[in-house]
C-alpha cells in the first residue's frame, strides 16, 4: 500500500536551554548546558542537587493568571510549544479546526498530587482543589492544547515513559498516513522537579547524585552514574505533502519512518543484548524504506545511566557501524515524557540548519561506543540527508524516527 508523505511544517520548543526553538537551537550548537543547581528544593532530604529546569518560563504569556491553577506546569509548558509549533506553520482557523492533537506524557502533574495529599490529611477531602483532577491527569496537556487552538480533530495522549513523545508523533503520523487527519500537533511534555520524582527516581538509582553540572549528566561516558531530571515541551505540526503544498506552506523536512518495539525484559532495566532497540531501529528504517547505510546521524536516547547508554551503543554499533551519533540530554537533562519531542525538533533542526549538535561532558567514552562516530565537546558541520532519532522507557519500551531533509 501507498501511503501519503507526511512533512514538518511547524517546530515548538521550551526547554532548559530556552523558551523558543531558536534559543534553544542556538544555545545547544553553540555548547551551551540548561542543567543548573536546583533554584527552589522541593525536599533537601534528597540528594540530588541539579535539574533541567525552565527557569524564565512563563505561563501567563498564554494564560491569564486566575487560570493558571486550572493547568499543572506541564500542561503550560505543553501550550507554549504547541503554540509556537502552530504560529510557525501558518495554521489558521480552517487548518487548525480538524486537526488532531497527540501529546505524550510520561507522569502528569506529581506536584499536585502531593499537594492535595497533604491537604486531605490535615484539612479533610472539601478543601481538596476542584482543579486538582484536570490539573493532574496526563490527557489534559492535549486537552488544553485543543481548547487553545481550536483543534476538533483526534485527541489522545501517549502515556509510555520515556519514549511518550517519539510514540506521539509517530501515532499522529500513521494517523495522518490513515487519512484520520490532515494536519496534526504531536509533541511530549514533561516537568516532574517534584520531591515524590526525585524520591522514587533516587531510591531506583537512577538519578545522579553529582553536586556540579559538568560532572552530572555525561551520556555514554565511562564515568556516568545516573540521569539528570529535565523538565521540557516539544511539539511538530505534521502534514500532508498534498495539504502543506496547497496552502504554501513551507516544509521543514519528511518524516519518513516510525517504529516502536518492546524489550519484553524487565520493568525499568533494559534488554542486555538490546533486542527491543533492534527491532524498533530495524523496523522504522523498514518503514522508511532506507538501507542503515542512509542515515547521517543519530540523535541518541542516552540518558547517561550505565546500563542504558551501553547498551544502547553496542545496538547502533552493530546497526548503524560508523554512524555519527550524540546525546543531547548532556545539555538538557532528562526530560523523560518530553524527551523524544525536544529530541526529534532538535533532529529536525539538524537537517535544516546542517549542524549536528554534540553531546556535552563526554570525555572518556564507554567501550561499547568504540565502532561509533561520537560527536564529542562541539557541534559538527554537517549535510545529512537522514536523521534517526531513538527513545527507550521503562517497560522497555522503544521508539525510533527518521527525518528525511526537505
Amino acid at each position: 500500500m501507498t501511503y501519503p508523505r507526511i512533512v514538518v511544517t511547524g517546530l515548538g520548543l521550551v526547554t532548559p536551554l530556552g523558551n523558543d526553538v531558536g534559543s534553544s537551537w542556538g544555545r545547544l550548537i553553540e555548547g551551551g548546558c540548561g542543567i543548573r543547581p536546583i533554584a527552589e528544593h522541593p525536599d533537601p532530604r534528597v540528594p540530588v542537587h541539579v535539574a533541567g529546569e525552565c527557569l524564565d518560563f512563563d505561563p501567563e504569556r498564554l494564560t491569564e493568571k486566575k487560570k493558571l491553577r486550572e493547568g499543572g506546569r506541564f500542561i503550560h509548558l505543553a501550550l507554549d510549544a504547541a503554540d509556537q509549533a502552530s504560529v510557525h506553520a501558518g495554521l489558521d482557523e480552517g487548518a487548525r479546526d480538524g486537526a488532531a492533537v497527540i501529546v505524550g506524557v510520561g507522569m502528569g502533574s506529581l506536584r499536585h498530587l502531593e499537594d492535595a495529599t497533604r491537604t486531605l490529611d490535615a484539612r479533610g477531602p472539601r478543601r481538596v482543589s476542584v482543579y486538582l483532577v484536570p490539573a493532574m491527569v496526563g490527557n489534559l496537556a492535549a486537552g488544553q492544547v485543543a481548547i487553545h487552538l481550536g483543534c476538533h480533530g483526534p485527541n489522545m495522549s501517549t502515556t509510555s515513559a520515556c519514549t511518550s513523545g517519539a510514540q506521539a508523533i509517530g501515532e499522529a503520523m500513521w494517523m495522518l498516513r490513515t487519512g484520520r487527519a490532515d494536519v496534526a500537533i504531536a509533541g511530549g511534555v514533561e516537568s516532574a522537579i517534584d520531591a515524590t520524582a526525585f524520591a522514587g527516581f533516587s531510591q531506583m538509582r537512577a538519578l545522579s547524585k553529582e553536586e556540579t553540572p559538568e560532572r552530572a549528566s555525561r551520556p555514554y561516558d565511562r564515568e556516568r552514574n545516573g540521569f539528570v531530571v529535565g523538565e521540557a515541551a516539544g511539539a511538530l505540526v505534521l502534514e500532508t505533502y498534498e495539504h502543506a503544498r496547497a496552502r504554501g506552506a513551507e516544509i521543514l523536512a519528511e518524516l519518513v519512518g516510525y517504529a516502536t518495539q518492546t524489550d519484553a525484559h524487565h520493568i525499568a532495566s533494559p534488554d542486555p543484548n538490546g533486542l527491543g532497540l533492534e527491532r524498533a531501529i530495524t523496523h522504522t528504517l523498514r518503514d522508511a524504506g532506507l538501507d542503515a547505510s542512509a542515515i547521517g546521524y543519530v540523535n541518541g536516547h542516552a540518558t547517561s545511566t550505565p546500563a542504558g547508554d551501553a547498551t544502547e551503543a553496542m545496538v547502533l554499533a552493530k546497526l548503524l557501524p560508523g554512524v555519527a551519533v550524540s546525546s543531547t540530554k548532556g545539555a538538557t537533562g532528562h526530560a523523560l515524557g518530553g524527551a523524544g519531542a525536544i529530541e526529534a525538533a532538535f533532529s529536525v533542526l539538524a537537517l535544516r540548519h546542517g549542524a549536528l549538535p554534540p553531546t556535552l561532558h563526554l570525555e572518556d567514552p564507554d567501550p561499547a561506543c568504540a565502532g561509533l562516530d561520537m560527536i564529542r565537546g562541539e557541534s559538527r558541520r554537517a549535510q545529512v540527508e537522514h536523521v534517526l532519532t531513538i527513545s527507550s522507557g521503562f517497560g522497555g519500551s522503544n521508539a525510533g524516527l527518521i527525518f528525511k531533509r526537505a
